[in-house]
């Protein structure tokens, strides 16, 4: 889908067909808004990797493809998220030196988004029969003389490869920064309608007068209707388990 299609539906919901109103930029802008927001509270954009333990290695980092980062699986049970200070008050304040040879927990805070640090220090990770299909330990396929097993699902499609090599994430995919009418949308169908309504929702919100400001929350309600429905809130995997990996654009 072209980002064309949404802009040229959300003018026809602002009757500016002919741009009198709205340059492209700025509802460009507020498309990008659009899938941010969207991404953040739908399901819509959940994706999942299985990230490979890797000897002494702690840091991990999944920021050019993760905007949050929702929940990681190990051995089949959710691992827990946990700041350094609650590390500090659990484990001592030493933590950052113990080894060991399963992963217990993940460090969230006080690193850049989707950014964490495993603990402990995982010694004696066997994974030399996995091959690497991207950088930092993240696989997408694993490779064995004569095996490329489908990653998707549970641990048992991922074949005789050892459950402690492997940590599965379930992350809001990033997605790419819209600049132009031709650049292509990586979204579901289904997100048509409901972007063009949030596009031009916001796009009234530019005007002050009181009949703009009630148009745009109708438009505005329609997009929240619309999107209710894949609610991350609300979702049985996600609901009370979200974890959101703090954004700090400065650093």
């Amino acid at each position: 889908m072209l980002a064309s299609e949404i802009i040229t539906e959300a003018r026809y919901i602002l009757s500016d067909t002919a741009k009198d109103r709205w340059s492209d930029t700025r509802l460009l802008s507020l498309l990008n808004d659009a899938i941010i927001d969207t991404a953040k509270n739908t399901t819509l954009f959940v994706e999942n990797l299985f990230y490979v333990v890797q000897n002494l290695v702690v840091d991990v980092e999944l920021q050019s493809q993760a905007l949050k980062i929702l929940r990681a699986e190990y051995l089949d049970e959710k691992l827990p998220f946990y700041t350094f200070d609650e590390m500090d008050q659990k484990f001592g304040k030493l933590w950052q030196q113990v080894k060991g040879e399963k992963v217990e927990a993940i460090v969230y805070d006080r690193q850049r988004n989707a950014q964490f640090k495993l603990y402990p220090i995982v010694e004696n990770a066997i994974n030399d029969h996995i091959s690497y299909s991207s950088p930092y330990g993240i696989i997408t396929d694993i490779s064995y003389s004569d095996i490329l097993p489908n990653l998707i699902g549970t641990y048992g499609d991922v074949g005789d490869i050892p459950d402690d090599a492997l940590i599965k994430f379930y992350y809001i995919r990033r997605h790419s920064k819209i600049s132009a009418l031709t650049d292509t949308l990586q979204i579901d169908e289904l997100l048509k309608n409901p972007l063009q309504h949030y596009v031009a929702g916001m796009a009234l919100r530019d005007n002050q007068d009181t009949q703009n400001r009630n148009m745009a929350n109708e438009e505005l309600k329609f997009y929240y209707a619309m999107i209710e429905e894949y609610n991350i809130q609300k979702s049985e995997l996600f609901v009370r388990t979200v974890h959101e990996a703090r954004y700090r654009p400065n650093d």
